[in-house]
């Protein structure tokens, strides 16, 4: 659909949507047009979603309509609450997710009177920084939005002001988008939160009201400005979280950070400049006459009454005083917050804000996201493994982005001590002002040219629109770069390479602005500037070079881009030296590295490669999983993959909201281990196993080379003699006697498989031989003027093949006359006409017989014979030129590639193979096992294609394969007493691989593995695949079941509790595959879930005659759980009952918007409990500059936080700890309690960005170009004219003086907070930053706050006195 305002500025946008449906509605309402009910189907019928079928499509018509869904809930945080305080109270509205897989991304949420009118605000601290909402004040003042496209977590608080009284009934509207970037569905919640007004209670004389003192102030003079008195009684009471949003929340909720935090000072409840606010201890003493200090909780929140008219005891309640008036402080609340102008110069527009959410770009250099779309603002935290770039002197890098989607990218470096810079909301603000204002010739534009590049070879190896862009008049670009050219950027990138590169028109660059200089109102910029994108070519990418001038000096410097919700860092270290770094990117190592990621965990990984295993809870506790993680793939496939460990607590916090572990327990690799496996008490059905065929030699012992030598018990060693190669038997003769005595126990003995029947005489041994009907390969004879030839060709395009019998152009199977006039029954089990097409000359053959049916089922032809032994050959056939790419292929259950991938140069080419059908059809399949990765896509496929023709030929010598050697009966079974949950069952086939990850060392007898499926016939040789059991029968497979009856005698009876699953198919080896469609020659084990049914015992029956059992079975339990008595008390005895599990892992594929990892700040989430070790190729750079900083841990996370036991404990350990984290019930900060606190060991691992922001927020000065300059000032002559004043006013009133004195709290200290920080509470008129940060107008920024020397604060006095 064409739609001209995609060609329109994106500031334009909210023009037309707002003309959308009634013209009335404006993108700031949740109920407008949004979304799309359908689009146009492409090629592969998937939904194209940018192109819309509605004639009248929403903003963002590529996310499905919206829809009502009960996913999601606004409520109040007091469900019983059902109204609202008109007239400015804050009110806390809760969105919850009753869905673990819906996390949203975006929401829309206002609300609105009955008249549809947006009403109240939704309000966000003005010193919370990294939000993940806001309001956008200039565009949509009542509303709140998310502010990226991160997950946001599964129960998000937002702070609701209440509109002006009379607006009566309000009903809150709510738009959510769910899913990933272009993609995506709008919701509803389930219903709308409706409230009724009520009024505020009239306030009267006898109420106290709560009101917020000036930094430094004291309680007590803050009611006396406002002709009050401070009340003690209602001080001391707020010494809880609800109380304090009760009481104080209420008023001022808008001003404080979330978590509330817990203090036991005489201050409290009271506030930082930064927005922390504190509420007192159950047993803390609150005083009025308390001052808190200048910073950390300097502005006390204080309960006030009018003198003398409430009744009371306290003296100091009825103290009446004549003084002037003055306005609290309560009431210039909201001159608390700065101006959110800057966001709307960001965000033009609702749409322009959701399209930054869901349109995506990436960093196509080497940066923290490794090449994913990050939406963590402003970056992933840095890994011990990220360093990217090195570079002295001049030299320069290549930095690199995706050219999707319109609008600039942002280009920036900062100092890694200036890092912070980059959480803040006005940043891109700030880098525009650098740019307009840069000085002439200081941008540097021709330093900093961009080209255009791709990665490796032109889609389709076409590079014609690459030229035609060159050679057009009209083309951006200006030539083709040569490689060898200095111009041609970061060749010697090796995991980011450039394959070809063009330079653009300087016409088509000239929106480009990039500034290198010092500025004096943003002196911590090394240099910035923006990058328009061009073209839209996702896959592709921009490139600049930048360097680093070192106004900083020497050390780490941050690289940062960002697009719209889109950012990353690169991380460079400059070196002041004269010699360049040779190896700039780096040298690749054969080496790995392990990086710790807290709060992190890979999600739906590709496969698992270790066992799940309890984490001890000791400094070395996760080393036990890297080693065999590392063992398990060090000779394998694997070990070039990107690997991983993720650590996660086998019991969820309570404070989840959905108690779910990903704890792989389903998968063969992680159950099957000590801590899952029940103990093996198990019992077969009698088979006598001294009844094979075979001659007796004693006294001999075989003389050739031995098939295999080793301790067996006897019917291991019958089986493992099956195979054609082992003809027979040598076993210790001193055993015989205990051998033919308890041939069916589980004693070994020392056997030799002997490989040819030649022997040697000793008295210590004693030999079997198979009979020589077994130990010879038959002969099958043909009549080949009988041969059966069927032809796959389109109808429209059949040409009479020469012998051909008949032409099948996929249609059901029934029955048809052949081109030789007989008739036939054969044909497909569903519609196959459109994967069956060949041109006339038959060198053009199509067909994919391996994809399943519409109903899911598996495709499969066949074609109706009479019982017996059959010659089948299948003849391939693609083109002259093209070769024979094909596998899976099998008829009868007989691959006819043995398991392997097929590629010939010869086309035709035949392939046959002796099978033998016995239900009266011949069956070809297509191939089993194909696992769809993504909607058009199929990977570890056996794909079966490019079949021309098949002939079938009977046998005339034989009607079945002969019987095999081995002891055989009817309907055999092995039972486990299990007498507990069972979940996953893991039956390993004798040639399967085993539960490595490298190649099955068993002997490649196919007929073994092939008992396992089908009676007891030589299966000459061949290997088994897709799946049996077709017609019914109920004598092909295994069933898999659980009963609390015990199976004795011939066959098992009683009742079954469940059937876990009959058995049938052919379980391929799909994830060790060398490429894209092929596996290796292996069959992988068969593993059956029982889903944790509770019952006796575990049953495997093999139905019909002819079975035998030649199979090992694990039975798992559906939770780890110690192996033995020593191994639990030794880990609670270690100090911890919370145990973890760690497993390694091989992560699933990274693309544009899906991570191989996801790190959670939501407390509700089990991936915030958990831990990540990302397993990453080590880079040798050079020494960094000076020691690394120490990584800075928050502990504050979505309004909750941890306790500062487990934040200081997790913080202060080695790599190979496993941290566990407890959600604190009332929270302290522990940065305080840190910074009294020494710790010798430097922190060994990496950790999430930092997103606690302590940047004092910069504005213009009035008298002084700096704000800090004119407060400073400022504050020293209102300081000294108090002072004057007060000392007069004091001496008017001498009669009053000590009773003054105190009451201000100027004496003596004014207890204990007075006391403990009366020097740093001076200046109690200054006035509050907060307040500052609105009055004052933006004209600089000054210099940047003063490093700490010599380490943190001294603690408090009111937290020094615990």
């Amino acid at each position: 659909m064409f739609k001209p305002y995609n060609f329109l500025p994106l500031f334009l946008l909210p023009l037309i949507a707002d003309a959308a449906s009634s013209g009335k509605v404006g993108l700031c309402d949740a109920h407008g047009p949004f979304g799309c009910s359908s689009w146009k189907l492409d090629n592969n019928n998937i939904p194209d979603r940018l192109q819309c079928n509605d004639p009248n499509a929403g903003v963002m018509d590529w996310v499905k309509k919206p829809e009502r869904s009960d996913k999601f809930t606004v409520v109040l945080e007091d469900p019983a609450q059902t109204s609202y305080t008109s007239g400015g109270s804050f009110l806390p509205i809760l969105v919850k997710v009753h869905d673990k897989d819906f996390k949203f991304r975006g929401i829309l949420l206002h609300a609105v009177d009955s008249g549809g009118t947006s009403v109240g605000e939704m309000v966000f601290p003005s010193s919370q920084s990294d939000t993940m909402f806001h309001s956008p004040a200039d565009y949509c003042p009542h509303a709140a939005l998310h502010a990226d496209a991160e997950l946001k977590p599964y129960v998000t608080l937002f702070r609701f002001k209440t509109p002006a009284q009379g607006t009566g009934t309000i009903t809150f509207r709510t738009l959510i988008k769910v899913g990933p970037a272009n993609m995506g569905e709008f919701y509803y919640p389930s219903l709308d939160l409706t409230l009724a007004e009520k009024k505020p209670t009239t306030v009267t004389d006898f109420d106290v009201q709560w009101y917020r003192s000036e930094v430094g102030e004291s309680c007590g003079h803050a009611c006396m400005k406002l002709e009050k008195a401070c009340h003690e009684e209602t001080l001391s009471s707020v010494h809880t979280a609800s109380a304090m949003k009760s009481e104080v929340g209420e008023k001022f909720l808008g001003d404080c950070l979330l978590p509330f935090l817990f203090d036991t000072s005489e201050v409290s409840p009271t506030s930082s400049v930064e927005g922390d606010c504190y509420y007192g201890g159950s047993g803390s003493e609150a005083s009025c006459f308390a001052k808190g200090d200048s910073g950390v909780n300097g502005l006390r929140f204080c309960p006030c009454v009018s003198v003398g008219k409430r009744p009371s005891g306290d003296r100091r309640l009825r103290l009446s005083y004549e003084e002037e008036a003055w306005e609290p402080p309560a009431s210039k609340s909201s001159k608390l917050t700065p101006s959110l102008s800057f966001v709307t110069l960001l965000l033009l527009s609702l749409s322009y804000l959701l399209q930054a959410v869901e349109s995506h770009n990436w960093m196509h250099s080497r940066a923290r996201a490794n090449f994913e779309a990050s939406t963590t603002k402003p970056c992933r935290g840095r890994k011990a493994t990220d360093t990217h770039v090195q570079i002295a002197n001049e030299q320069t890098f290549a930095f690199k982005w995706a050219t999707g989607h319109s609008s600039p990218s942002l280009v920036a470096i900062v100092k890694d001590e200036f890092e912070s810079y980059l959480h803040r909301s006005d940043f891109e603000k700030m880098v525009k002002v650098y740019v307009e204002e840069a000085p002439a010739n200081k941008g540097g534009m021709s330093a900093h040219k961009k080209f255009h590049g791709i990665r490796g070879q032109c889609p389709g190896n076409d590079c014609s629109f690459y030229d035609e862009q060159v050679s057009s008049e009209d083309g951006i670009y200006k030539r083709e770069v040569p490689s060898n050219e200095q111009d041609f950027i970061s060749r010697d990138m090796e995991d980011a390479p450039a394959f070809k590169m063009w330079e653009y028109e300087d016409d088509v660059t000239n929106l480009d602005t990039f500034a290198n200089y010092h500025s004096e109102k943003f002196p911590w910029i090394e240099s910035a500037g923006f990058f328009d994108h061009n073209i839209h070519l996702p896959r592709d990418f921009d490139v600049v070079k930048l360097g680093i001038t070192g106004r900083h000096g020497e050390g780490h410097y941050i690289a940062y881009w960002h697009w719209r919700g889109y950012s990353d860092c690169a991380d460079v270290d400059y070196f002041e030296t004269e010699t360049d770094v040779e190896k700039k990117y780096g040298v690749a190592s054969d080496e790995f590295v392990f990086s710790r990621l807290d709060h992190c965990q890979y999600i739906e990984p590709k496969d698992i490669v270790t066992n799940c295993k309890f984490v001890d809870n000791t400094e070395q506790g996760v080393k036990k999983c890297v080693d065999d993680l590392e063992a398990n793939v060090r000779s394998n496939i694997k070990n070039s993959a990107r690997l991983g460990i993720n650590i996660i607590p086998v019991k969820n916090s309570p404070k989840v909201s959905f108690d779910w572990l990903n704890i792989p327990l389903d998968h063969e690799m992680c159950a099957n281990s000590p801590n899952t496996l029940y103990e093996e008490i198990k019992s077969e059905k009698p088979v006598d196993w001294n009844l094979w065929a075979k001659t007796d030699s004693p006294s001999r012992v075989c003389s050739a080379e031995f098939t295999f030598e080793e301790e067996l018990t006897y019917k291991e060693a019958v089986l493992k003699c099956t195979d054609l190669h082992c003809l027979g038997l040598s076993v210790e003769s001193s055993e015989i006697p205990d051998i033919i005595a308890n041939f069916n126990a589980n004693t070994k003995h020392n056997f030799k498989g002997c490989s040819s029947t030649a022997t040697t005489a000793s008295i210590e041994w004693h030999t079997f031989f198979k009979t020589t009907l077994h130990t010879t390969p038959p002969t099958y004879n043909v009549n080949e003027n009988k041969n059966i030839v069927v032809n796959f060709q389109e109808t429209k395009r059949a040409v009479v093949a020469e012998n051909q019998n008949a032409l099948d152009s996929g249609l059901l199977y029934g029955t048809k006359t052949g081109t030789d006039g007989n008739s036939y029954v054969y044909g497909w089990s569903c519609d196959t006409q459109s994967f069956i097409g060949a041109d006339p000359s038959y060198t053009s053959i199509r067909n994919f017989f391996h994809q399943a049916c519409a109903n899911g089922e598996q495709r499969i032809w066949e074609m109706e014979l009479e019982n017996g032994l059959y010659k089948v050959e299948l003849q391939f056939r693609r083109n002259n030129e093209g070769s024979v790419e094909t596998s899976g292929c099998a008829v009868e259950h007989v691959d006819f590639f043995g398991g392997e991938p097929v590629r010939f140069n010869v086309s035709p080419l035949d392939i046959s193979h002796f099978v033998s059908v016995t239900d009266g059809r011949l069956t070809l399949e297509g191939g089993a096992g194909c696992e769809i990765d993504e909607p058009g896509l199929q990977k570890g496929c056996l794909r079966c294609r490019n079949i021309d023709k098949i002939h079938i030929n009977k046998v005339t010598n034989a009607d079945d394969f002969l019987p095999i050697w081995l002891p055989s009966s009817a309907n055999p079974y092995v039972q486990y007493e299990v007498n507990g949950p069972v979940s996953l069952v893991t039956i390993m086939l004798p040639e399967a691989e085993d539960l490595k990850l490298v190649s099955s060392t068993n002997e490649k007898d196919h007929c073994r593995s092939w008992l396992f499926f089908k009676g007891a016939k030589q299966c000459n040789d061949n290997r088994e695949s897709g799946k049996f059991n077709y017609g019914g029968n109920n004598d092909e497979g295994a069933i898999v079941s659980l009963s609390d009856d015990v199976c004795v005698g011939e066959r098992c009876g009683g009742t079954v509790l469940k059937i876990c699953k009959v058995v049938t198919d052919v379980s391929n080896c799909l994830y060790n595959t060398n490429f894209q469609y092929q596996r290796i020659d292996e069959l992988c084990p068969i593993n059956v879930n029982c889903g944790g049914t509770v019952a006796k015992y575990l049953r495997v029956e093999l139905p019909g005659s002819d079975r035998v059992i030649d199979f090992k079975v694990n039975v798992n339990k559906p939770q780890l759980e110690f192996n033995d008595i020593v191994d639990r008390e030794k880990l609670i005895s270690q100090g911890r009952n919370d145990m973890l599990a760690c497993y390694g892992l091989e992560a699933r594929e990274q693309k544009d918007t899906t991570p191989e990892y996801i790190i959670s700040g939501d407390v509700n989430d089990p991936i915030f409990y958990s831990t990540c070790l990302v397993r990453e190729r080590k880079y040798t750079f050079l020494p960094p500059v000076g020691a690394p900083k120490d990584p800075t841990v928050g502990y504050k996370f979505n309004n909750q936080c941890v306790s500062c036991g487990s934040y200081l404990d997790n913080k202060n350990t080695s790599a190979w700890y496993g941290p566990r984290w407890e959600v604190a019930d009332e929270c302290e900060n522990c940065f305080i309690l840190e910074a009294n606190m020494n710790f010798s060991e430097r922190i060994e691992w990496p950790v999430s960005y930092d997103t606690v922001n302590f940047i004092e927020y910069y504005e213009p000065g009035i008298l002084f170009d700096a704000l800090k300059t004119d407060k400073l000032v400022g504050g020293c002559l209102v300081g000294f004219l108090f002072a004057c004043g007060l000392y007069l006013w004091v001496v008017r009133r001498t009669n009053n003086k000590k009773t003054v004195k105190n009451f201000l709290g100027l004496g003596g200290g004014g207890g204990g907070g007075g006391g403990g920080g009366g020097g740093r509470g001076g200046g109690g008129m200054t006035k509050s930053p907060m307040y500052e940060m609105k009055t004052a107008k933006a004209r600089a920024v000054p210099p940047p706050l003063p490093q700490k020397k010599n380490g943190p604060p001294p603690l408090p006095a009111h937290l020094r006195r615990r």
